[in-house]
């Protein structure tokens, strides 16, 4: 996928004493962290990280004994990349250990409790997968990177782990215990996507975020685009999910399989521009048989990502797809923008290639 580097947004807010008269002092209780800001110990070893090696088909001898979107998940992926049976195992271990933890209490219907209550399970969640061996990398793929062994043998057990695969860990535990929760996206101020989760706690609206990349929780960032910062649907959560799915495809080389996903994707989670520029990525800058079939849906794929939000990133999509089309003026033009508003040295490389009547083919 077209993803720049990650970068990591630190702030600190320290506590503001006001002198009142005499000895009275009045403390500010610091405002949360916005979700995405921080990024929190532990981190995964560099040599456990990267994406799984997908093993041989094999027949099922692990049956999981609870349920919810990050098996529905596993299961979708194996499609494409077969997830071993201790990934599941895991999954279950995870959700049984914050089961015997905590319980969650749906006759709640004070807000105060009902708020310390998702407090104590989140960071009960977090702390299960610090227990557990998971460790913070940006990106881990898939859901079945997250969960397959990074240890060797007679090794403690490691995992690694970012913000979406998280999540679904996160609100496939919470529904295990009765909770309601949904995943939220948002665009960083860096030009990355980001993930966290919301407990949606009753109907008079009160709800609170958790970032598990920090481990606490978090407020939603201001100015946002209409269709981020909000509680998912299961739809549009499926959607996300099987974007994920496509690049496995690629992988693979079966470029039918993830154009299908991508078209899913789009379909399922149409308000968000992620897998609109993903399949317009792909096209122009994947050499396949069929690809000029598709050159004319990744132009409009391209622009209508532009057209929910305004990127570097996205900008430098629409101009790959513009030097692949041979319109090189418009690929010189669109890639000057997105130099403009964030680029990298990769956007400098294009921009170069560009003048030299190059396009993207083989960039990542």
């Amino acid at each position: 996928m077209n993803r720049p580097t990650v970068l990591i947004y630190l702030c600190l807010f320290p506590i503001a004493t006001f002198s009142g008269q005499q000895s009275n002092l009045l403390t500010m209780t610091p405002p949360l962290p916005h979700c995405g800001e921080i990024e929190s110990l532990p981190f995964a070893r560099s040599g456990d990280t990267g994406p799984r090696v997908c093993p041989p088909v094999t027949s099922r001898k692990y049956v999981h004994h609870n349920k919810g979107l990050g098996f529905d998940i596993l299961d979708s992926e194996s499609e494409a990349c077969f997830v071993p049976d201790q990934a599941y195992r895991t999954l279950d271990d995870i959700i049984d250990a914050v089961k015997s933890a905590v319980k969650y209490d749906s006759s709640l219907t004070d807000p105060p409790a009902e708020l310390d209550q998702a407090r104590m399970i989140s960071a009960t969640i977090s702390h299960e997968l610090t227990n557990g061996g998971f460790g913070l990398y940006i990106p881990t793929d898939t859901l079945g990177d997250a969960l397959v062994d990074r240890n060797q043998p007679n090794e403690p057990e490691r995992h690694e782990f970012d913000c979406d695969t998280g999540s679904f860990i996160f609100i496939t535990v919470a529904s295990n215990l009765g909770a309601t929760t949904a995943l939220v996206d948002i665009p960083l101020p860096s030009g990355n996507g980001h993930n966290y989760v919301q407990w949606l706690l009753d109907k008079r609206g009160t709800s609170m975020n958790w970032d598990t990349n920090q481990q606490g929780e978090c407020r939603t960032p201001e100015a946002l685009p209409a269709y981020a910062g909000k509680p998912m649907s299961a739809r549009q959560t499926q959607g996300y999910a099987i974007s994920l799915r496509a690049p496995l495809w690629v992988s693979r080389g079966l470029f039918d399989r993830a154009i299908a996903d991508y078209h899913e994707a789009t379909q399922l989670y149409s308000e968000a521009p992620t897998s609109f520029n993903n399949f317009a990525w792909m096209i122009a800058t994947k050499d396949f048989p069929a690809r000029q079939t598709y050159v004319a849906q990744a132009l409009t794929s391209a622009q209508h990502a532009i057209s929910i939000t305004r990127t570097g990133n996205y900008m430098d999509t629409l101009a790959c797809v513009y030097a692949l089309l041979g319109d090189f003026k418009h690929a010189l033009a669109t890639e000057s923008q997105a130099i403009q508003l964030g680029g990298n040295t990769a956007f400098d490389v294009r921009l170069a290639h560009f003048h030299a009547n190059q396009n993207c083919t083989g960039d990542e």
